[in-house]
């Protein structure tokens, strides 16, 4: 397979190592959950307790569960010999070079759609900015392709022993990203299908093995902390995120800012964790309920630049380009609606405006590939069902946040199937001229 497609392969891997020798000049390794995961790893191989931040300082227990093992497990394997970034970097290279290969591997392109392929996967630059930085999204978009192209060997097999190392798989990524416990639901809605179809017990049952992890874990979580939860994450968003940049959108800066205090101020005041945490869910979705449709409005917009950001946040922090910290484009988009981003956006230098346009419209285009490939027939449904549930649930528990960095873990799997669909189209095109 490498030999197959080594002209690609090399490619990806100049572009890999171009992005890494500019790193290692800039040395621009972190962004500002970074330090969390490291603080996670120290801790871990000092201390043997995983909590994301300082231990001399008095204890939170929302930074037991903020951040889970995967990811400071993964940095640990550098850290206990040394605290450079640098063999993290190139680790995360080598799983994005077998995130690619694993790519081809359930694609298989041919031709014309290896070029669509390449091209599309080049105008991504989150791919190779984060393979370089010190955040979690390269391992995890690493499990979600591997557990992709395991449902992808049990289709073309039949071996049922094939869906548990994918079960492991899912398990593993919400140890990575623990916003993917959600994905439990969806998950099982498929292998109720796969069961339908195959009349296995053992394909229905595999379904439930991360749910049987999720019970596990909120309860070792709860012996932690208290609480019966699965990470103290999911408050943080939406308070700090969700509903501020709605009311941010709808009410104001000024007004997002007080109601974002006065709830943290609030809930702080409840010496229980559990209390505290409940406070934080409680309020935040009592004002949202306030004002359900056009929250949903302002969450499905999310949704559709999830799609087709370009990546403007990634490039500016990773390029050392960005001058107002914390006040890109979503910034400026929920403070003053589109003519404000469309303002932010036009203060940018021409190049940068030019390339983010060009990118903004290959992803538009590989969105649109995407969704027709849901239907193309040449693919297995159940695998096409996989597609939408999982890039489906991606694009609605990121919400409000949509952009290119929560893009990242399906973005290999759009842009198969975007370079399957176009290269099918094509050939349709010269097969009539012929």
């Amino acid at each position: 397979m490498l030999k197959k497609y080594r002209s690609e392969t090399g490619i990806i891997l100049i572009v890999h190592l171009a992005f890494l020798v500019y790193q290692l000049f800039a040395q621009n390794f972190l962004l500002a959950d970074s330090q969390e995961y490291l603080d996670a790893a120290d801790n871990l191989l000092s201390e043997g307790i995983l909590y994301c931040g300082d231990l001399q300082e008095p204890i939170d227990p929302a930074l037991y569960t903020k951040r889970p093992a995967g990811y400071p497990l993964f940095l640990s394997l550098t850290r206990f010999i040394t605290k450079s970034h640098i063999p993290v970097v190139i680790l995360q290279m080598l799983l994005s070079l077998a995130s690619v290969f694993l790519l081809l591997n359930i694609f298989k392109p041919e031709r014309r759609d290896r070029y669509i392929l390449l091209g599309v996967l080049l105008l991504f630059p989150a791919q190779f900015i984060y393979t370089n930085m010190i955040m979690s999204e390269i391992l995890f978009q690493f499990m979600v392709m591997l557990a992709a192209y395991r449902l992808f060997l049990y289709l073309q097999t039949g071996r049922i022993r094939i869906l548990w190392s994918y079960q492991l798989f899912i398990i593993l990524a919400i140890l990575i990203k623990p916003v993917m416990y959600l994905f439990v639901i969806p998950n099982i809605i498929l292998f109720v299908v796969l069961y339908i179809r195959s009349h296995q017990r053992l394909v229905l049952l595999s379904g439930f093995l991360p749910v049987v992890f999720l019970i596990i874990f909120g309860g070792y979580n709860q012996h932690r902390t208290g609480y019966y939860h699965i990470s103290s994450i999911q408050q943080i968003n939406l308070v700090d995120y969700n509903l501020y940049f709605f009311l941010m959108k709808t009410r104001g800066q000024e007004q997002a800012s007080e109601t974002k205090e006065q709830i943290h101020a609030e809930c702080a005041s409840l010496e229980d964790f559990g209390k505290r945490s409940v406070c934080l869910s409680d309020q935040a979705l009592s004002h949202i309920k306030e004002d359900l449709p056009r929250y949903a409005l302002f969450h499905f917009k999310g949704m559709v630049r999830f799609f087709l950001d370009p990546g403007r946040f990634d490039m500016y922090n990773f390029f050392g380009l960005e001058n107002e910290k914390g006040r890109g484009f979503l910034y400026h988009l929920n403070k003053g609606g589109l003519k404000g981003g469309f303002q932010y956006f036009l203060s940018q230098p021409v190049v940068v405006i030019l390339l983010l346009l060009l990118i903004a419209l290959v992803n538009l285009l590989k969105s649109a590939g995407f969704l027709f490939f849901l239907f193309n027939k040449k693919f297995r449904p159940e695998f096409r069902l996989f597609l939408f549930l999982f890039v489906g649930f991606l694009a609605f528990a990121t919400g409000p946040l949509g952009a290119s960095r929560f893009m990242l873990p399906a973005a290999l799997l759009v842009t198969g199937s975007a370079a399957i669909q176009y290269g099918h189209w094509l050939k349709a095109i010269l097969h009539r001229k012929g």
